[in-house]
């Protein structure tokens, strides 16, 4: 989350690039620079969770990088986390550290009959989202989540439930004649998404959706 509290500085354009302080007689390009900048809670408690796991010692994995920053994926491989892109066929003595995007509840439950020890890093506000989709799933509402369908938040998001959700990731994206069949609805937002982007979606879901829970 940007922090609200900002600094301002002027920039000038020259060769393509924005150069602090110029001075030119065209008009300058304001630029308003966050005075901090970093990880959110969510990352940060996942960072630390993975370099404590790691200093215990041991084969520890994770199913993607942690975050999507080169030096903390550095940092983290450096401390002896490896990346793999699928569980492997024992893991037995083994460690699957699940990043703070979350994972399915079909992955986690198969790293578990294959023997994995579990270390749960998901950021406490997606496992709130997952509460919220399986506790409406529940009371037989369809799921709808605006996010980015590639993104793993969402993935492990739409693996949290039984039945098919819906991903919004763009107004033209949105299905009109199916909204007009759905009696109940929840909507829920990937974390990390573009605040303007719902706030564009949104207005279009409740115009066509009888009953929405948001």
């Amino acid at each position: 989350m940007i922090n609200p509290n900002f600094a301002t500085a002027k920039f000038s354009w020259k060769a393509g690039r924005l150069n602090p302080g110029g001075i030119t007689k065209k008009p300058g390009i304001k630029i308003s620079l966050a005075r901090n900048a970093g990880f959110c809670l969510g990352v940060k408690r996942a960072i630390q969770t993975a370099l404590e796991t790691a200093k215990k010692g041991g084969d520890i994995y994770m199913l993607g990088d942690i975050v999507h920053n080169e030096d903390v994926v550095k940092l983290i491989q450096a401390a002896g986390i490896k990346k793999i892109r699928s569980l492997g066929k024992n893991g037995t003595g083994k460690t699957l550290l699940i990043r703070a995007h979350g994972e399915s509840i079909r992955t986690i439950k198969k790293a578990e009959q294959l023997g994995y020890t579990i270390i749960d890093a998901t950021c406490p506000m997606v496992k709130g989202i997952h509460t919220i989709v399986r506790d409406n799933e529940a009371k037989q509402r369809t799921i709808m989540i605006i996010g980015d369908k590639k993104h793993d938040e969402v993935k492990g998001i739409v693996g949290q439930l039984k039945t098919r959700a819906l991903v919004i990731d763009t107004p033209s994206s949105i299905p009109l004649r199916k909204l007009k069949k759905i009696k109940d609805a929840c909507v829920v937002v990937q974390s990390t998404q573009n605040f303007d982007l719902v706030q564009t979606i949104l207005p279009i879901l409740r115009q066509n959706l009888t009953n929405i829970f948001f």
